[in-house]
């Protein structure tokens, strides 16, 4: 996707990110991607690890925010065509250059937002 690209309806490089990235899921759905290929349940999973009294993501939602991500390139969705269905997601490098962003946005949150979450905690940034 060349740059400029989602910037260009928007008129503003920064409502045109905004708008990529809105939602509740799409940036924990990134970050859970930082170590690699996921699969639907996983990232499923993943999203309810970590946060204090989360509700389960309807599935809908997800496939939504996962259509969303892919559509902006930051996630490839790569199907094995088997039954049943195996389906994996990954990052992109465009995924992958938004990586470095996310860890700033969770650093700046740790510091002045509160206490340090666990290592292994997904879920939250």
């Amino acid at each position: 996707m060349p740059d400029g690209e989602l910037a260009r309806p928007c008129g503003c490089p920064i409502l045109a990110f905004q708008a990529m990235i809105s939602g509740k899921y799409k940036v924990r759905i990134l970050w859970d991607l930082k170590d690699g290929p996921r699969r639907y349940g996983e990232i499923r999973t993943g999203l309810l690890r970590g946060s204090i009294g989360a509700k389960e993501i309807a599935p809908r939602v997800l496939s939504r925010e996962l259509k969303a991500l892919a559509g902006a390139g930051l996630v490839a969705r790569k199907d094995y065509g088997l039954v049943p269905p195996k389906v994996e997601y990954r990052l992109t490098p465009a995924g992958e250059s938004f990586l470095p962003i996310i860890a700033a946005i969770r650093k700046w949150g740790e510091r002045h937002l509160g206490e340090r979450p666990p290592s292994d905690e997904l879920g939250s940034i």
